[in-house]
């Protein structure tokens, strides 16, 4: 009798563990493995990592249209330039979601990257660019405002400088010259300031601004002025 319960014991481990083995088998079915790795990266490349920030300062945007100022964003609007060619350009993320909501060489030809007052504030800068946030370029006419005079005068300050140093960028000034019709200053671009790495969030990857725009990009309506009061 023992030994009959022990054969009976012993075939329904084997049971059990042949049960065990096809469901390992169902479970792992050759070729079904992923392929790519579900680990998060600790770092994350935002479009950012060849360019050195050389300005930055809590603003928010506004954007013209349909005949009235809209906000586009509030967050750092930031001046970085390209370590491989010196270019600078202008560029805002909403701080809460990473999104681009502008981005543009400064470029001092005319009628771009003009700051102009906004209704007589000494608070708001108002422009017009050639702007690449949405992957096409589209002119837009921004206003960007900022906590008190002292930090717009300071934005204003680093806004030409970017222009002067963007007018040194042969690409630039070939298109300086011809659109404004003057001869174009020498000034020598400063190096690439060495900045900590951009803060990394996600977000997608800067488009390249200014790229293929003509030379005398046509606007239509009034000046970068010209608009109702923030």
């Amino acid at each position: 009798g023992g030994a009959a319960q022990e054969a009976g014991a012993d075939d329904e481990a084997a049971a059990d563990h042949e049960a065990a083995a096809d469901e390992e088998e169902v479970m792992v079915i050759p070729g079904w493995q992923p392929t790519v790795s579900l680990e998060v990266k600790e770092v994350l490349e935002t479009g950012e990592e060849d360019w050195d920030e050389i300005y930055s300062q809590r603003s928010k945007l506004f954007r013209f249209s349909d005949g009235e100022w809209k906000e586009r964003g509030l967050g750092n609007s930031k001046l970085q330039q390209e370590r491989e060619t010196g270019k600078v350009r202008f560029i805002l993320r909403q701080e809460k979601t990473g999104k681009i909501v502008a981005n543009h060489f400064v470029v001092g030809m005319n009628p771009y990257c003009d700051l102009v007052p906004n209704a007589g504030s000494d608070k708001n800068w108002v422009w017009i660019a050639q702007d690449w946030a949405d992957s096409e370029p589209k002119t837009e006419k921004f206003a960007l405002r900022f906590k008190d005079a002292e930090l717009a005068k300071k934005f204003k300050e680093a806004f030409d400088k970017a222009k002067e140093m963007n007018a040194a960028v042969p690409e630039f000034a070939a298109k300086i010259a011809e659109t404004n019709g003057g001869a174009v200053p020498e000034v020598k671009p400063e190096a690439p300031v060495e900045k900590p790495p951009v803060e990394k969030v996600q977000a997608e990857a800067v488009a390249n601004p200014f790229a293929g725009v003509s030379a005398t990009p046509e606007i239509s309506g009034s000046g970068a002025g010209a608009g109702a009061s923030l």
